[in-house]
């Protein structure tokens, strides 16, 4: 169930173009281990966990583009964090 992950529509919409990787901030990758079992449950199949996660792309000296804080308004909640994800996911496909 993803109910609860901003922008999830746009997982599936990445998984169409190809393998999705995730990553996240925590040791051992184990927020974006849990995601990837997640998004397996529910159809995504082509998605992994990046070794390394965040820290390890940062100390390959791989890009990485800062996410746009979202507006005071509220409005794009949860946009500019799927928009920076996505921009990662492109990366990591190079």
């Amino acid at each position: 169930d993803l109910d609860n992950v901003p922008s999830a529509g746009r997982l599936f919409e990445l998984a169409a173009a190809g393998d999705v990787v995730l990553y996240c901030s925590c040791p051992n990758e184990a927020t974006s281990a849990h995601m990837a079992l997640r998004l397996r449950r529910v159809g995504i199949h082509k998605v992994r966990p990046l070794a390394g996660g965040l820290q390890g792309w940062l100390a390959a000296g791989l890009p990485v583009e800062p996410l746009v804080a979202p507006s005071t308004s509220g409005a794009d909640s949860g946009q500019s964090a799927a928009s920076g994800l996505a921009r990662a996911f492109e990366l990591e496909r190079r």
